[in-house]
């Protein structure tokens, strides 16, 4: 059954994703950049702003770069990159590749389900007044707190299931 395919993966994902000091490390950078945009949006200057981004997002390339060398232990040359990438897209089937999507589709949704569940506004209006946060709005936070998580798991470990069923890993 394709779910039960899909939650062997997840778990596949999971385990991969912390199986390297340097995947955690690199989404504990990304989150920290996240958070930063979101609480001190109006802090940053615009430039500074985009400089993070982009920095976030270069992270983040090395970081799926690095999944996919680590995970086929190919090298970290373009020629044995895109070489891998292809052999991994050439071993995709029609069927499979539907199911292996409605199953991400599926566990990722749920996943995001039990996110926005968990970190509630009600739980985060507790929480600020427990800590007597005030100068951010609990909107605010909460974003902070769903982005941060989101890019510190979330996010890795959905692209790494990703390039589990395109093969690249």
């Amino acid at each position: 059954m394709f779910i039960i395919d899909s939650i062997y993966k997840f778990i596949s994902a999971f385990d991969f994703f912390f199986s390297s000091f340097i995947f955690i490390a690199l989404s504990i950078v990304t989150s920290i950049g996240r958070v930063s945009q979101v609480l001190f949006k109006n802090k940053f200057n615009k430039p500074t702003y985009i400089i993070l981004e982009i920095l976030v997002e270069l992270l983040r390339v090395l970081q799926y770069l690095l999944f996919i060398v680590i995970g086929s232990g190919v090298s970290l040359n373009t020629t044995s990159l895109f070489q891998n990438i292809s052999n991994g897209l050439s071993e995709v089937t029609s069927p499979k590749i539907i199911w292996d999507l409605i199953g991400f589709i599926v566990i990722f949704g749920l996943y995001n389900i039990v996110i926005f569940s968990v970190f509630n506004k009600f739980l985060i209006q507790r929480i600020i007044e427990r800590v007597h946060i005030q100068q951010h709005s609990a909107k605010t936070i909460r974003l902070a707190i769903i982005l941060g998580y989101k890019n510190l798991f979330l996010i890795p470990i959905s692209v790494i299931y990703l390039f589990i069923i395109l093969n690249f890993i």
